[in-house]
């Protein structure tokens, strides 16, 4: 409880704060101090708004960006394959799956999801609970409720009906950008195009192969009817003329999207001592056994790289979210059929359905 006022005591100094024309100052919830200014490289860093000129992100299902975003918690919805399932689990395990479509094992009275040969990117790779991964073994992986995080707009405390981007804890799968593709060797600048569409540039996150998986395979995997009636469907970035009508309710986030993020779980290690989810993110087990690359440096092992919806500099390459500091840069690219890039997904809700299950920081 003391948490929970703490953070709506946050909340209104940042909105007073915002009112002032002071959106790029922080209550100290350590000190109860005065506002100290959040430092900076370059404009484009901030997470926080800074008048009009310094438009802040995450965007919401409308596309416009919020004017102040500040940490709240965690919401759980959803659920997906995750963790390697125990080694009792396994042997109760049932040897059909039920009217779930998992298995159920009666050890624990959990359901399994199962991978019959495991595809490694890596020789010595190892699962959270640090046992070697084999390549083309079988695998039992626990369904898990999705692990959501929330930054919360200071402009939309007490309205309700206004809506909320969030972004998933852990890299939950791995999909390729785009399967099939080709160069177009009659043009100059040899551009890339889908096989399927050569009016579709290989990059292109409106009819891109991730875009459709996540929101049919994933979409349907993830959510029940009742989880997915409460994701808001926003107008897909980049659909041409012919679509103008095209949504989504699964993204991954933008790159301008990814700097805020940074910026935004940066502040959570002072505000909350640490005890916040990192803007690296790790990889599940599951997901490791779906051939998705992850970090083997001690300080980052485990996190992986994970798309994101914004071109790379060639037509054949989509921007990624970096792993680790000594990973490239992921606005460069990489190409858009590489199956072993994560996903890390993004959703968004109406803020009165997120406040009904939020939860604090422990």
């Amino acid at each position: 409880m003391k948490k929970v006022l703490t953070a709506l005591i946050c909340l209104v100094t940042c909105l007073s704060c915002f009112a002032c024309g002071k959106a790029g100052a922080l209550f100290s919830e350590k000190t109860g101090s005065a506002p100290q200014e959040v430092v900076s490289s370059s404009p484009a860093d901030l997470p926080l708004g800074g008048g009009d000129a310094q438009p802040s992100f995450p965007l919401n299902a409308n596309g416009d960006p919020y004017s102040l975003a500040s940490y709240v918690g965690y919401i759980e919805l959803g659920s997906y394959p995750q963790t390697i399932a125990h080694h009792k689990a396994v042997a109760e395990m049932s040897q059909t799956t039920d009217s779930t479509g998992y298995y159920y094992s009666t050890w624990d009275n959990e359901h399994y999801a199962k991978i019959s040969k495991s595809k490694v990117y890596g020789k010595r790779f190892k699962f959270s609970e640090d046992s070697l991964i084999a390549e083309n073994e079988t695998y039992y992986f626990k369904v898990e409720p999705i692990k959501w995080w929330v930054f919360f707009s200071g402009d939309m405390v007490g309205a309700g009906s206004e809506t909320i981007t969030l972004i998933s804890e852990q890299i939950l799968d791995s999909h390729d950008f785009c399967a099939e593709y080709s160069p177009d060797l009659t043009s100059a600048t040899q551009e890339y195009y889908r096989d399927d569409n050569p009016d579709v540039l290989a990059n292109e996150w409106a009819y891109s192969d991730l875009r459709t998986w996540l929101n049919d395979e994933f979409l349907k995997k993830a959510f029940s009817l009742a989880d997915e009636r409460l994701l808001v469907a926003r107008a897909t970035p980049g659909a041409n003329d012919a679509d103008p009508a095209l949504t989504e309710k699964v993204w991954v986030p933008s790159n301008p999207e990814i700097t805020a993020y940074r910026g935004l779980f940066s502040v959570l290690s002072a505000t909350l001592q640490a005890h916040h989810a990192t803007y690296l993110s790790q990889v599940s087990d599951y997901a490791r056994c779906r051939n998705t690359f992850i970090s083997i440096y001690p300080d980052y092992y485990g996190s992986g790289r994970y798309w994101t919806s914004s071109a790379g500099n060639t037509s054949y390459r989509a921007s990624f979210a970096a792993c680790d500091n000594h990973d490239k840069s992921g606005t460069a690219g990489e190409s858009v059929g590489s199956t072993y890039m994560g996903v890390r997904p993004v959703i968004c809700l109406y803020t009165s359905d997120v406040t009904a299950i939020l939860k604090d920081v422990e």
